[in-house]
């Protein structure tokens, strides 16, 4: 015959427990408490965000996932672990490597740079110096194009002055008769020569655009990057730490207390109740 569960029995035994449950909630509640306010280090993170035009993510091929690998390069963790002096500050290369991380945000078409310590300004510090040497490396790399661009491009135009050169520019003379007999000599281009000379003025054209081009991208970068379709926005020194979450793992703790006391309650009773009649 199946066994009821009476409602009231449960609820008696909660209330014969109520101080072992109480006792034990407090007891887990306190122990987590002292942990989280007193054991547990503070860690403060800092963000840094590099932004980028869409105009020159288009023009350089490149996506956002592309230029968040490069913040992160083994040369540059190395430049900024020696930098910022990190091993004479409890850093070992693993665990710097482990403090930092980055983020895409396609839709505001920016790569984010968080750095997490128990420093709040050493990570401040971190953050933007991951930026300043990432955004210093990327417009060099729009000037280093521009020069690419420009070598090509005249390369391009000194073949061109070489075919011409050795191009007739006329083909020969064409006689003309006017009505009162006179005769005209009218020059016949060599078609070939036009097409060279008109290709020749395209690509200097262009050559020209690259040359202002690279001077803008120069000026800019010495007058602090603005125009250069990225820009850094530098991580503010953080004034709240994130971990902890002293009030959150005290109410963790609370529930975990409950569930556990009201379990060992239940057992107990269980086992009082399961005990052999023993007759002497």
């Amino acid at each position: 015959m199946e066994e009821e569960i009476n409602l009231r029995e449960l609820i008696e035994v909660l209330i014969s427990g109520k101080w072992l449950i109480a006792g034990i909630c407090l007891a887990v509640v306190l122990v987590s408490g002292v942990f989280s306010f007193f054991v547990l280090p503070e860690k403060y993170e800092a963000r840094a965000a590099i932004m980028f035009d869409n105009s020159f993510i288009e023009q350089q091929g490149l996506s956002l996932e592309s230029y968040k690998e490069l913040v992160l390069t083994p040369a540059r963790m190395e430049y900024v672990y020696k930098e910022l002096r990190l091993g004479d500050k409890d850093y070992t290369m693993t665990s710097f490597k482990k403090s930092v991380k980055t983020e895409v945000n396609k839709e505001a078409g920016l790569v984010s740079i968080t750095a997490t310590g128990t420093d709040p300004e050493l990570v401040r510090q971190i953050a933007n110096l991951f930026g300043q040497i990432s955004v210093n490396d990327f417009r060099q790399r729009l000037i280093y194009n521009k020069e690419r661009e420009i070598i090509k491009a005249e390369r391009m135009l000194a073949n061109i002055n070489q075919e011409m050169a050795n191009t007739p520019k006329l083909l020969g003379t064409t006689e003309v008769k006017e009505r009162g007999g006179q005769v005209i000599l009218i020059p016949e281009v060599n078609p070939m020569y036009e097409k060279l000379s008109a290709r020749w003025d395209e690509i200097n054209s262009t050559v020209t655009q690259l040359k202002a081009d690279k001077e803008y991208l120069e000026e800019g970068l010495k007058t602090g990057g603005k125009g250069l379709f990225i820009i850094l926005q530098n991580a503010p020194l953080p004034e709240e730490p994130v971990s902890p979450r002293k009030m959150l793992n005290m109410a963790v703790a609370g529930v975990l207390g409950l569930m556990v006391s009201v379990f060992l309650v239940f057992f107990l009773e269980f086992w009082r109740k399961s005990a052999p009649d023993i007759k002497k």
